[in-house]
């Protein structure tokens, strides 16, 4: 009886932590890192393991979501505009929403070509983005056209595909990176659960 009474206690003590909205990591120690993915910290008989990259996306996104609701997204040119074709229902889609686009840090404009566009400038918060991960990613993201997708909607699909290639994922952190990336969690993370929801 003892020995389900203390699982009990020990899984409704889980399911609390679970859903806790920060970690004070000033109080942990770091333990060191797993398969070049996982963060592992330790406070007493605790461990913690943080996934950075969900840990980076999270940072990412909520830098994004603050600029542009105070309507001041910064961009970044690219060195080498990055020219990609869709096939006529995303065009139309895109088309529709160029406003978005522009609002949220993207200069995409159409090409010369049927269906083709060139992306100029990207947001500068989503500094090191993958272009081209992000351009297929985001299309993925797309209705097929059959349906209406509302400009709210779009906005989302776009900041969290963006966010998502621009992340850190398998890097080999160095320790001052991962010092940096624990402390803004720290000061600016108020969930612990990425845009797709990975805790």
């Amino acid at each position: 009886e003892d020995f389900f009474a203390e699982n009990k206690r020990f899984l409704e003590e889980l399911e609390t932590k679970a859903k806790q909205n920060k970690i004070d990591v000033s109080s942990c120690a770091y333990a060191g890192k797993l398969f070049n993915t996982y963060l592992l910290y330790e406070r007493g008989d605790e461990v913690y393991i943080i996934d950075q990259h969900a840990a980076h996306e999270k940072l990412l996104y909520d830098r994004y979501v603050a600029e542009y609701e105070r309507g001041k997204v910064a961009t970044q040119s690219m060195l080498v505009p990055y020219k990609f074709t869709v096939t006529p229902e995303e065009s139309e889609l895109l088309n529709e929403n160029l406003n978005t686009l522009a609002a949220t840090g993207f200069n995409i404009i159409a090409d010369r070509k049927p269906n083709s566009y060139i992306v100029k400038a990207v947001p500068l918060c989503c500094v090191g983005l993958n272009v081209q991960s992000f351009v297929s990613d985001f299309l993925h993201e797309l209705p097929d056209g059959s349906e209406k997708l509302l400009p709210t909607a779009f906005k989302e699909a776009l900041m969290q595909s963006a966010c998502k290639a621009a992340t850190k994922c398998e890097d080999d952190l160095s320790d001052d990176e991962i010092e940096k990336l624990l402390s803004q969690i720290a000061k600016e993370t108020t969930e612990l659960f990425c845009p797709h929801g990975r805790p």
